[in-house]
């Protein structure tokens, strides 16, 4: 036979209190996710860090591919930001380096001051979805680190 316990109200206001504490760090705690921008200009590092960060994802900036690699291969981020263009491994390297390692392409999302027809086919064949040219729009930019986080849910 079941037992049962019986709570004074007090008690079982406290059993709310707790129950409903512990809803909140979980819902509070799911949303932390980690992003890595790779570019080489500082400034737009620090934008586009500042702009991630209005979602309360934790972001790691770092300056070329090389950089990149290693910071993915260590921490595993849940989304990626790459510049095209910079010095010592560019951004088509580091994606065909990452695609390699098995990083998702959903997960990475590419910005360049210009993105030609010839560039947009040879990216589009890596199977990356995800495409800006600087400057960005801020709502669509994050509208797809949005998509991208939720994606991350879904796996």
């Amino acid at each position: 036979m079941d037992s049962m316990v019986v709570l004074s109200e007090r008690e079982a206001g406290k059993v709310r209190v707790s129950q409903l504490e512990g809803f909140l760090t979980g819902v509070l705690t799911m949303g932390e996710y980690k992003v890595l921008i790779v570019d080489d200009d500082p400034g737009i590092r620090d934008a586009t860090a500042d702009l991630i960060s209005t979602t309360g994802a934790k972001v790691a900036q770092v300056s070329n591919g090389h950089l990149a690699y290693d910071y993915v291969a260590r921490n595993t981020p849940d989304a990626v930001v790459i510049d095209l263009n910079m010095p010592l491994m560019g951004g088509v390297l580091l994606v065909k380096m990452l695609r390699k390692s098995g990083y998702p392409a959903d997960r990475m999302l590419i910005y360049s001051g210009s993105l030609d027809e010839e560039r947009f086919h040879q990216l589009a064949e890596m199977d990356l979805e995800h495409f800006f040219v600087k400057p960005v729009d801020p709502n669509r930019f994050l509208a797809r680190i949005r998509q991208v986080f939720r994606s991350v849910n879904e796996q």
